[in-house]
């Protein structure tokens, strides 16, 4: 995934709130930069009405759109008075022009570098919805040059994630048997971007992960919803770069309690890109983070036949059965509680909500019911 485009902006009201250096670890003190949680989520993105860059068979709206037609809202839970974020497709439209599908794909305002930490709350995820191309990622201005890195991404009805890395050339990753993780790196271990049909390098989790207290939890499409989501944690370190999943019930201490130290976990994680070969500080700059739901497209679209998806729906291809199948696409969507950034003092943030805290009309969001 690639590309960002300023779109149409929410109208917010900015309270001013100075960052709190919240834990020390050896890499530095962790301070919380940005916190979209709960009714605030919206405020922290602009939604992208921008032509798909990977060809999908989509339509990505923009901010009235999706308030207007029910794309985005918020998942209200009448039982803990909380409320979740919602970012689906349109499900229910038959006449569609030769466009595609309404979709949804919002990018952050702040832009975050090397000492972040990501922290993403994860209910539900589009992955493992045949048509579908969801992905979790974050990329810089300049691609491939500012680099990419996709957290949670996958097509069809996959049931892993992949994660992957996009850079410039002279950047390389290896699997050190000293350091483990759950995934296996794939065949490419070059992440130049503009190299091998712009494959970058990817790491691949097993569908179930045995996680910390010897947990085994899935780790995407419609087994991980079903076991009701997982926290997703990206660190990102001149060292490398670790992506981390954890059951809600197995959230380390120090990362629940606001004050994370990932020098200190010791859970495995998915995903650990490393080794000598890159310099994971230069390589990576001004990453804002991107949610979005692509329908068909030059992955999801060019490998229909090669997954199940074909043969389940009786359609030869992901544009057909996108186009004339609305109703199985309900599934088709991001349920999020929140995401947060913390960030070292080695880093730096960049946007307008640098030091504060935009607090969105949440009166203008739809309550979404599934």
């Amino acid at each position: 995934m690639f590309t960002t485009a300023l779109v149409t902006v929410l109208l917010l009201q900015k309270v001013v709130a100075a960052p709190t250096p919240t834990s020390s670890s050896s890499e530095g003190v962790y301070t919380l930069v940005s916190d979209h949680s709960g009714t605030d989520f919206f405020s922290g993105f602009k939604f992208e009405s921008i032509t798909d860059p990977t060809q999908g068979y989509v339509r990505y709206v923009n901010t009235s759109v999706a308030q207007h037609e029910k794309l985005a809202g918020y998942i209200f839970n009448s039982t803990n008075s909380a409320s979740t974020a919602y970012l689906g497709v349109d499900h229910s439209s038959t006449n569609l022009t030769s466009s595609g599908r309404k979709s949804t794909r919002i990018t952050s305002y702040n832009k975050y570098s090397n000492g972040a930490l990501v922290v993403a709350d994860i209910r539900h995820m589009p992955l493992g919805v045949c048509g579908t191309w969801g992905a979790l990622w974050m990329t810089g201005d300049n691609w491939p040059h500012s680099g990419e890195i996709d957290i949670i991404e996958g097509v069809n009805d996959n049931q892993f994630n992949s994660m992957t890395l996009h850079t410039s050339a002279g950047c390389s990753v290896s699997n050190e048997t000293s350091t483990p993780m759950l995934g296996r790196l794939g065949s490419i271990s070059d992440c130049d971007g503009l190299k091998n049909n712009n494959a970058g390098c990817g790491i691949s989790a097993p569908e179930q992960a045995n996680l910390a207290g010897g947990v085994s939890h899935p780790t995407a499409g419609s087994a991980f919803n079903a076991a009701g989501g997982g926290v997703y944690a990206m660190h990102w370190t001149a060292k490398g770069i670790n992506i981390y999943l954890f059951p809600h019930n197995l959230v380390p201490n120090d990362l629940a309690s606001g004050s994370p130290d990932p020098s200190s976990w010791t859970a495995q994680p998915l995903a650990r890109f490393a080794g000598n070969d890159c310099d994971y500080a230069k390589k990576f700059s001004a990453q804002a983070i991107t949610i979005n739901t692509d329908l068909c497209g030059e992955w999801a679209g060019n490998v229909w036949n090669q997954t199940s998806c074909a043969t389940q729906t009786g359609f030869a291809t992901c544009e057909e059965f996108v186009k004339k199948r609305p109703d199985l696409l309900k599934e088709a969507y991001w349920e999020i509680g929140g995401v947060k950034v913390f960030q070292t003092e080695v880093g730096t943030v960049d946007g307008p909500g640098k030091g504060m805290v935009k607090r969105d009309v949440v009166g203008r969001w739809p309550i979404v019911r599934l």
